[in-house]
């Protein structure tokens, strides 16, 4: 049934976005080396084959996947630590893109949406948010706070415990991604406007640069075999968590059309 309503969407022109494996993917870099969760985007079937889109650095594919690849690509089950989208469940198998979302964008503005994005995103993180039925509870930007107190006040007993390093780099790099998504969506919509927010796309690409850094000493550390330096660690999170709170004021007056 999903393949008969994947051919009937092509079949009137919806483009389909389905999750993967990279694993399974030939043009991929991780191509029978690392498994990991992505989207692609469907747009035309041929025989054997479907056109496709993965716009996505350093591959920006465009071109044919086989069905026998793309059947593989949805229908992995690989889990592992590996990295944070190597946890790959049946709900996977999925697909994405009703043509009736398209019709009512088609009716939004464009600045009431951007609006709205950005205030669903000053509160979903930005805004200082706690739990009514656990105190020990916390959420987005509170929640980067409390990690980094746990890291000033811990970190000589964790020292250099591998494992926690990689969740912690796996967790530190999910922010990294979103920044980076966020990112792009403020800068078109400025260029969109006259660079209305130019300086905040500075700003966040300033951001970036050091979630790379402080990502960059995390991978080093977990791999050292000493115990050095390891108050690197919270000291540079601790300069990423005073430039977000700075970020999350704009978002908030972004939200408000300021």
């Amino acid at each position: 049934m999903a393949n008969e309503y994947l051919s009937k969407a092509l079949e009137d022109e919806t483009p389909v976005i389905v999750t993967v494996d990279t694993f399974y993917l030939p043009y991929q870099l991780a191509y029978h080396k690392y498994h990991g969760s992505h989207a692609i985007f469907i747009c035309k079937e041929m025989e054997d084959a479907y056109l496709i889109v993965d716009w996505y650095e350093p591959h920006y594919y465009k071109g044919l996947l086989n069905k026998t690849d793309l059947e593989l690509a949805r229908g992995s089950q690989y889990q592992s630590e590996d990295n944070p989208f190597s946890h790959i469940y049946p709900h996977y198998q999925s697909w994405a893109f009703q043509p009736d979302i398209a019709r009512a964008l088609q009716d939004k503005e464009e600045t009431p949406v951007f609006l709205q994005n950005m205030k669903n995103i000053y509160q979903n993180f930005y805004k200082p948010t706690f739990s009514l039925l656990h105190a020990d509870k916390y959420f987005g930007i509170l929640a980067f706070e409390k990690l980094i107190q746990m890291l000033q006040e811990q970190m000589n007993q964790i020292g250099f415990h591998h494992l926690f390093l990689r969740k912690l780099h796996n967790s530190i790099f999910l922010l990294y991604i979103q920044k980076r998504i966020l990112y792009f969506y403020i800068q078109q919509y400025s260029q969109n406007h006259g660079n209305m927010y130019a300086n905040i796309c500075e700003e966040i690409g300033a951001l970036l640069a050091k979630y790379q850094n402080v990502l960059f000493i995390i991978m080093k550390y977990s791999k050292a075999e000493k115990k050095e330096n390891t108050g690197k660690i919270p000291m540079a999170l601790q300069t990423i968590l005073l430039d977000e709170k700075k970020l999350g004021e704009h978002i908030n007056k972004m939200a408000e059309g300021e």
